[in-house]
């Protein structure tokens, strides 16, 4: 490798030794009485060797890499592999700067598969990667698992710094499995559970269908779902040909217990002429019932 300034040149400066705690020692330092002695300072808040070196601090990682391979672009990662702090040669791996993006590029494309795979109701990542301003800061490694964030409706959410949209774990998880979910549908948890994202506890559906395995609003204060009570009467509530239909039970006429029983019943029987219609669409036996 030419330089234009010896001095420049890692291999002319620096003497690779993996018996230094640094894996270098001073070859042709600018005072003589540090030839032979460990190269470097450890710091303990980056975890990692720094040297003085053409004029400014180096990472030692980055300078043992440059000896055997070549220098490094400023985006490009050198990282030291197996967890260890020891810049090894054996133990660097080299990534590229205009390949480590590939996480923001995969995600925004939905190509899933390309960056998790899945087991047991939960995605764990393929490869690592990075973020941050030069791409330098190393979000996961290979198999970790994707925790995800929960968002303001209680879904799980992949989200960073480095991505524009936060997406949702369980429509990844369908989407791994059956391809793109059809458009004005919506990926349903059929136990409700909105944390358990097994595969087979999720299903594409329409919105409509979708409500059909609501839960209990917290706003409900009657205890039935589609049955509330709006000034002196109970009122049953339920949708039929995406219109909203309602029948109400005076108090006055019927007392308190039978204006509530019957737009109870009222509701019930609603919904079990639905769910003929809707066969197997129909509403789901813990619909309404869930808190």
């Amino acid at each position: 490798m030419e330089h234009k300034n010896i001095r420049e040149d890692p291999s002319w400066v620096f003497e690779y030794d993996e018996t230094s705690p640094s894996c270098l020692r001073w070859k042709n330092p600018k005072s003589k009485h540090l030839i032979g002695k460990v190269a470097g300072t450890y710091n303990k808040k980056q975890g990692s060797w720094h040297v003085s070196f053409r004029g400014k601090p180096e990472v030692v990682k980055r300078v043992v890499w440059e000896m055997f391979h070549g220098k490094p672009c400023k985006t490009d990662s050198v990282v030291i592999e197996f967890g260890g702090t020891k810049p090894l040669i054996d133990y660097l791996t080299f990534y590229k700067g205009s390949e480590k993006n590939w996480f923001i590029r995969y995600m925004e494309s939905g190509d899933w598969n390309k960056i998790f795979f899945y087991e047991g109701g939960h995605l764990y990542y393929l490869y690592s990667y990075w973020s941050g301003a030069n791409l330098q800061i190393k979000g996961n490694s290979v198999g970790d698992r994707v925790e995800g964030h929960k968002d303001k409706d209680g879904y799980l959410r992949i989200a960073s710094n480095c991505l524009r949209t936060a997406y949702r774990i369980h429509r990844i998880v369908y989407e791994l499995h059956f391809g793109k979910i059809p458009e004005d549908f919506e990926v349903d948890h059929i136990n409700g559970d909105v944390e358990d994202n097994r595969i087979e506890n999720l299903r594409a559906v329409t919105r409509a269908v979708n409500a059909r395995n609501m839960k209990k609003s917290a706003t409900n204060k009657t205890g039935v779902c589609g049955v509330c009570r709006r000034g002196n009467q109970y009122t049953a509530c339920w949708t039929e040909d995406k219109r909203n239909h309602t029948k109400s039970f005076s108090i006055e006429k019927y007392g308190e217990d039978k204006a509530f029983e019957l737009a109870c019943k009222t509701r019930e029987e609603k919904i079990s002429t639905l769910n003929s219609l809707y066969k197997e669409d129909c509403y789901t036996t813990d619909h309404g019932k869930r808190q």
